[in-house]
């Protein structure tokens, strides 16, 4: 076979983005009242209805993966027992795999899988999400072993994690118009080189991601091929 490879990232995400229920019939929680369990997908945003809880936060759709990092905050209405779907909300923060249908999502991971059904268009409020590096602002990881990055003037960056610290530039990524960046290391500490294991966000940033930061810049996602990094960012 001969073909090409093409990157999907963010771009990608805006062609997904929609509202959509579970298929295969009524769940428990439906059959004890509950609303049909729905993912609203923007380009860089997400909003989850899981029977009770309302939950919402950063998106990311790069190569036929999701990633989610939640906000923290969620609603919570009808909650009486029977009445969430735990396994809807399970699979969507499970960082699955997307598979397109006819109508809808197929959604599969180590968590199990699920059928999406869309439903309709995006509300059409903006969800104020940005994919805007901006100079003095520093993320604080949350997983991935933990570590900052802090964004400098003149395009640089300081990357500091567990094995040390790495410093450069960071630019939009060849080719890319969606928001893709891509960080360029001076060099990476000697510490980080002789680390038999690629350090988790070291793997992350070796390759083209993409960033969401969320509305009133609390929180913020990375996602790329090697996978995701979840962060806060500091005032």
């Amino acid at each position: 076979m001969v073909g090409g490879l093409d990157r999907r990232g963010s771009s990608e995400a805006a062609a997904l983005a929609g509202r959509y229920e579970l298929e295969g019939g009524a769940t428990a929680a439906q059959r004890n009242g509950a609303k049909p369990p729905e993912l609203i997908l923007t380009r860089n945003a997400y909003y989850l209805w899981d029977g009770c809880n309302h939950a919402e936060g950063l998106a990311l759709a790069y190569e036929r993966q999701l990633f989610l990092h939640g906000s923290g905050l969620s609603t919570l209405a009808n909650c009486m027992p029977g009445r969430d779907d735990p396994r809807f909300k399970r699979i969507n923060v499970s960082e699955p795999r997307i598979g397109r249908t006819l109508d809808g999502l197929l959604l599969s991971s180590t968590a199990g899988a699920m059928r999406l059904r869309r439903t309709g268009e995006v509300p059409s409020t903006s969800d104020g999400v940005t994919t805007r590096l901006k100079p003095g602002t520093n993320f604080t990881f949350i997983d991935r072993g933990g570590g900052t990055l802090v964004i400098l003037a003149g395009n640089r960056f300081h990357l500091t994690q567990s094995c040390g610290a790495t410093e450069g530039r960071w630019r939009a990524a060849p080719g890319e118009r969606d928001g893709g960046v891509r960080f360029g290391p001076d060099r990476t500490t000697e510490t980080c080189m002789r680390d038999p294991a690629p350090h988790p966000l070291q793997r992350i940033y070796s390759d083209n991601v993409d960033v969401a930061i969320g509305p009133i810049r609390d929180i913020a996602l990375f996602a790329g091929r090697f996978g995701s990094a979840r962060a806060r960012l500091a005032h």
